[in-house]
């Protein structure tokens, strides 16, 4: 009997809380280089169930931009092109942080001149620190290569990434060779292939923290012999997300479909059954094989795997519009409840379709944008490798769409065509560690353990074997151990809706608490280096708390440039294989940088040979001033520059610094006679005075003639008129001039006069 939606939702909400999945508040991604560098358009899609706000940001490079979403709708931001990152093997600064108020979905979408391609972006729960590259390989065209290319995307600080190549890469390393980054928050690490047929598919990247990646090439052929092109681009997903099951289900109006399977672990056993044909294939940790098909198939794995899928061109679909795309499969195993999907428009995409994987008994009870999807006409195709499970394809319009599922959960991709283009990406799903239940490394000696498999309870049964002959049932269990000494611990998952088991194993070490011993009380000045301390021990980890909502990792972290408010008790502690040391302290104290004055900047007039002025800087234990002297005060007897470093009772350091700048008041004096016969003695007539600004000097004759003219107080009249001695007898002056008064205001002013030449 069908259940009612409304307890459908109440389940959802209580009982799927334990489970990751695509939906979140907090994303990182990042676009790769396209076929067409700089003049391609990269949009983020976020879709919502509800109405809420958020922000897109490069941090690196002080871009964001605030956006509403909805609910039911999406939003759709234009990244500038400064995000999309260029070249390989280099650290940027291109990384794209996306944060909401409640819970989205988001997706990718990059395309220019009939090239395009979208991913789904995990939220940080949901991606991991262990992956293989699925991507594919390039093309070379007019001689210019478009390479296979993955993308790392740093979520925090000091992440360091180890990669395991695969192919020659652009910078001449080698298949085999590694390289091992750091890279802070926000920051991004491009590899693309050396040639356009060097593929980076089965490089393996490790971190010591989570990290995103994305993969694809530039421009590629799938299959390679087929003449249409597109861009490739999907988010890698965790290998601890891998699974053992996939539906192969055909992508609406495509003569076939391309495929690739890699593996996790050696010897993995492969089977590709449609009901008709069966193949089995042995592969080894990070091979991978790709095959092609037109039917439905059922993928199984005796190990984990991870399968892509690919849209082919349209010189070999048989479709005649759509281009090459890829999107990884999520497997059976990670079915979720509620999905929501957005099929995107962008860059003339005319076609929107929906792949749905449920199981069969499950069909009439699921949902698309709130109605049945039977009733809406999708038909459902069972398949004959495993009629448990059935699938359908159905058309869309271009927009968000929500899928939802009162059974045990749907697996859904959204894809489209366009004239010469395409998209796809897996939508919703659980994400779940489904080969990597986080089992702790161990634990103290009596203390309590807890082992939490982070799965629903409504969903999944999990039975222990805590290795001392203690078994116990439930997702989380605890559990104190008598002995010192290592346990194998086994973890039996099962799925009791799908009826899927799997199982996770571990070694842990159960210890004796130990003492820790953090270094020796610190004194610093406000700026200084904070160089925390630990004693060594072996295979320890550690965990520092402080004042200020501190908190790091490490034996010997540093805290750059402190202040006072970083004063107090410091606290470390260390793990070792889960078990925690005593704590240990150290006091900090931070001095404030001191504060010396010298006034400030001042106007002296130091005609006077007398003059002097004492500088004093403050109260404090040492001084040095500018001329290397060391009393407490200095005494200035000019104008100039003056500069103290002081030293305070706590060794702390500071500077200050004055300018006196010499302004006296301005005096004037003219002269009322000359006399211009060269005996040099009165023979030339001007303004005369001290510490005049400027001066303009008009003379006249007596008939009101200018007779001279001159505007520096170095231009003075000679006595001459047009080239021959002007007459003696009075001439008239007028002079505008600009000084300094004895109060020190500033004046411009008019004087006139006159004096008398004599010959």
């Amino acid at each position: 009997m069908k259940r009612s939606l409304v307890i459908f939702y109440l389940l959802f909400l209580f009982g799927g809380i334990c489970a990751q999945s695509n939906e979140g508040s907090t994303f990182w991604c990042g676009f790769m280089e396209h076929r067409d560098i700089g003049n391609n358009q990269m949009v983020a899609m976020i879709a919502s169930k509800t109405n809420t706000t958020g922000k897109i940001s490069l941090p690196l490079q002080n871009w964001s931009q605030n956006f509403t979403v909805a609910a039911n709708d999406v939003a759709l931001i234009t990244l500038p092109a400064s995000a999309e990152v260029r070249g390989s093997e280099s650290i940027t600064s291109n990384g794209i942080l996306i944060e909401t108020n409640d819970l989205v979905s988001v997706y990718i979408h990059q395309y220019a001149n009939y090239r395009s391609d979208a991913s789904l972006v995990l939220p940080v729960e949901a991606v991991g620190d262990e992956y293989y590259v699925l991507a594919y390989e390039g093309i070379r065209q007019q001689n210019v290569d478009y390479p296979s290319s993955f993308l790392v995307v740093a979520m925090e600080d000091d992440t360091e990434v180890r990669i395991r190549l695969s192919a020659f890469t652009d910078l001449n390393r080698s298949p085999g060779d590694e390289v091992t980054i750091t890279l802070q928050a926000g920051e991004t690490y491009q590899v693309q292939g050396r040639n356009a047929s060097d593929d980076l598919t089965g490089s393996f990247l490790e971190g010591n923290k989570p990290f995103a990646l994305y993969a694809g090439t530039r421009w590629s052929q799938v299959p390679v012999s087929c003449g249409t092109r597109d861009n490739l681009m999907e988010q890698m997903y965790p290998t601890r997300t891998y699974g053992k099951q996939f539906a192969a289900i055909p992508n609406a109006n495509m003569d076939f479909d391309v495929y690739r399977m890699l593996a996790l672990e050696d010897n993995t056993l492969i089977q590709v059954d449609d009901g008709f044909n069966s193949s089995q294939i042995v592969l080894n940790a990070g091979e991978w094989r790709e095959f092609e098909r037109s039917t439905a198939a059922f993928i199984t794995a005796d190990k984990p795997i991870q399968v892509a899928q690919y849209i082919v061109g349209q010189n070999c679909s048989g479709h005649f519009i759509g281009d090459p795309s890829m999107m990884l499969l999520n497997s059976v195993e990670q079915t979720r409840d509620t999905v929501t999907i957005f099929n995107s428009s962008l860059e003339n995409i005319t076609q929107n379709f929906i792949n749905v994987l449920v199981r069969t008994v499950d069909i009439p009870f699921v949902y698309l944008d709130g109605q049945l999807m039977v009733s809406q006409g999708a038909q459902f195709n069972t398949f004959s490798a495993n009629p448990e499970y059935s699938y359908a394809s159905f058309q869309v319009s271009a927009g968000a769409h929500t899928i939802i599922t009162d059974g045990c959960g749907v697996i859904v991709s959204a894809y489209g065509y366009g004239d010469a283009e395409s998209y796809a990406y897996s939508g919703g799903a659980s994400f779940r560690a489904i080969n990597s239940v986080p089992i702790p490394d161990g634990s103290c000696l009596s203390d309590t353990m807890i082992f939490d498999s982070q799965l629903s309870p409504q969903r999944f049964l999990v039975e222990w074997d805590l290795g001392d002959g203690t078994r116990a049932s439930g997702v989380k269990v605890k559990h104190k151990y008598q002995e010192v000494g290592n346990y194998d611990i086994t973890a039996q998952i099962t799925d009791m809706c799908l009826d899927i088991q799997n199982t996770a194993t571990k070694t842990i070490n159960i210890t004796l608490k130990q003492a820790l011993e953090a270094g020796p009380d610190q004194f610093l000045c406000e700026g200084d280096l904070l160089q925390l301390e630990a004693a060594f021990l072996e295979e320890a980890q550690y965990f520092w708390e402080g004042p200020d909502g501190f908190n790091i990792q490490g034996q010997q972290p540093q805290v750059n440039s402190v202040n006072p408010n970083q004063s107090g008790t410091y606290t470390i502690v260390g793990n070792v294989d889960g078990c925690e040391t005593f704590p240990s302290t150290t006091e900090v104290l931070i001095y404030p940088t001191p504060q010396p004055n010298l006034g400030r900047d001042t106007l002296v007039c130091d005609d006077d040979p007398s003059f002097s002025q004492m500088l004093e800087a403050g109260s404090f234990a040492a001084y040095r001033w500018h001329d290397n002297s060391t009393s407490s005060n200095f005494i200035a007897t000019s104008a100039g520059q003056f500069s103290v470093t002081i030293t305070d009772e706590f060794g702390c350091t500071a500077s200050d610094s004055l300018t006196l700048t010499r302004e006296c008041p301005t005096r004037i004096y003219v002269p009322t006679v000359f006399s211009p016969n060269g005996d040099e003695i009165n023979d030339e007539f001007g303004i005369l005075g001290t510490d005049i600004n400027s001066v303009r000097l008009l003379i006249y004759d007596r008939w009101g003639n200018k007779v001279f003219e001159g505007n520096t107080l170095e231009e003075t009249w000679d006595g001459q008129f047009r080239g021959s001695l002007a007459p003696a007898g009075v001439y008239l002056w007028k002079a505008e001039i600009s000084g300094t008064r004895i109060n020190g205001d500033k004046f411009t002013e008019i004087e006139n006069g006159s004096v008398t030449l004599i010959r």
